[in-house]
């Protein structure tokens, strides 16, 4: 007795991004929700760096590598006009996006937006649990590591863009295989995310070859 296959349009059905067409507000509600995890894990992070972790991890600066919420990281606020204006304004477009939507014809540009936005959001929320779990364990355990590493900033961006390709190179493979939207959309947002960091890498690197420049250098003459 043979099963009978289902229908096309059932199987499509299933999809994520048919999900967001169905029902706009999905795609702001993924938003917020993986939003407000990256804010409050970046938060708990940069406590418990405070509580010991930065003895072990010595890092140059702020522990928010983006430069539009570091002083909010700093100074430990659980809510900030940022991260409101941030939270509700891309969470508006995501709704207004899905909701005029034409149809399923022109699905996989919304597919590509939502995996842009999914897959970045979760790789770093996946690099803030690895920090949490990190630090928590040098604080609750000193003597788990012995002695200290220092990066400077320009070194902070280069591993971070060297992860954050390293996702994106996993994700074009799958792309390759699969050929979804989302999982493009996700390659493409890591690759983005790593050239951003690369930027803020090399200008952070000028800033301090300027700053290493301006140290007026002392002759033999001047220390005697």
């Amino acid at each position: 007795m043979h099963t009978k296959p289902r229908p096309r349009a059932m199987v499509d059905a299933m999809h994520p991004t048919d999900i967001v067409l169905d029902h706009p507000w999905v795609a702001p509600a993924l938003w917020i929700v993986l939003h407000s995890l990256d804010y409050s894990l970046t938060l708990v992070g940069a406590r418990l760096r405070l509580r010991g972790a930065d003895k072990v991890f010595v890092v140059e600066g702020s522990y928010e590598l983006n430069p539009l919420f570091q002083k909010v990281i700093d100074r430990q606020r659980w809510i900030s006009v940022r991260f409101i204006v941030t939270l509700l304004g891309l969470a508006a477009a995501l709704y207004v996006v899905a909701l005029t939507c034409p149809g399923h014809d022109v699905a996989d540009g919304l597919g590509l937006v939502l995996g842009v936005v999914v897959f970045t959001r979760v790789a770093v929320i996946g690099r803030h649990l690895h920090n949490i779990w990190l630090y928590r364990r040098v604080v609750r355990r000193p003597d788990a590591v012995t002695g200290s590493i220092r990066y400077d900033r320009p070194t902070v961006y280069a591993i971070t863009s060297s992860t954050y390709l390293h996702y994106a190179v996993l994700l074009a493979l799958a792309a390759a295989v699969v050929s979804d939207p989302w999982i493009i959309g996700g390659a493409l947002g890591n690759a983005m995310i790593a050239l951003y960091s690369s930027i803020l890498g090399w200008r952070s690197g000028r800033r301090q070859s300027r700053a290493v420049s301006a140290i007026p250098s002392t002759s033999p003459d001047d220390r005697s």
